[in-house]
């Protein structure tokens, strides 16, 4: 019993330490420049008896860019911040790293979007709280998706901000005459149904990522 219990405070111990270092690799920069870009929010806009169209507008156009900052360099950060020394040195799967770093970061950027979607909402907004969070969660989650993709595939991170920022501007300019049931800003047409499309495809990309991950490393 004794042994049990020593066995698994030394498990607890070794994930604890896994977490402490992971937090201290994706909290960086990009982290800063998200949540000062969700601070700035209610000084940009006013959150005030907000409709549907007018929190949408916030949550698509604005908030959505928070997967762009954050998503892209977690995959190879040791290599993006050129961190060549030894500093873990736990055995530990690189994919089972890769799988946390994405968790904290997913997990970061839903409660940075549904912070402002909550403000609004106690300031006597008249919409749909879990709507409009999880749909605007979904879009910021699909950029930076495709952001992680294009730097898997391309290896260069000016590309993963570059070509999210692209799509970004397609689907602003052509409000979704070409994209249609997959057009990520539905919520500025009071729609949530595209937004399933769209974790289809975040689901697939996310698995694909995962195994080039897991047979690189």
């Amino acid at each position: 019993m004794e042994s049990l219990r020593r066995d698994l405070r030394g498990n607890l111990k070794k994930i604890l330490g896994h977490l402490h270092y992971n937090l201290k690799i994706v909290f960086s920069l990009n982290i800063l420049a998200a949540f000062v870009l969700v601070a700035v929010t209610p000084f940009l806009f006013s959150l005030v008896r907000l409709e549907y169209s007018n929190i949408a507008t916030v949550g698509e156009l604005y908030l959505s860019v928070i997967g762009i900052i954050l998503l892209p360099n977690i995959i190879n950060i040791e290599d993006i911040d050129n961190i060549k020394e030894v500093i873990y040195i736990r055995k530990t799967p690189h994919i089972i790293t890769t799988i946390l770093r994405l968790a904290i970061i997913i997990i970061f950027m839903f409660i940075l979007i549904s912070s402002i979607i909550l403000l609004a909402k106690l300031q006597q907004g008249n919409f749909p709280f879990w709507e409009i969070s999880l749909g605007s969660f979904i879009s910021s989650l699909y950029f930076g998706i495709i952001g992680i993709t294009v730097v898997n595939i391309t290896k260069s991170l000016p590309s993963g901000y570059l070509i999210p920022f692209a799509y970004y501007a397609f689907e602003f300019s052509t409000r979704g005459k070409y994209t249609k049931d997959f057009f990520v800003f539905s919520l500025l047409n009071e729609s949530f149904i595209e937004k399933g499309n769209l974790l289809l495809i975040i689901g697939g990309l996310l698995i694909v990522n995962l195994v080039i991950i897991y047979k690189r490393s």
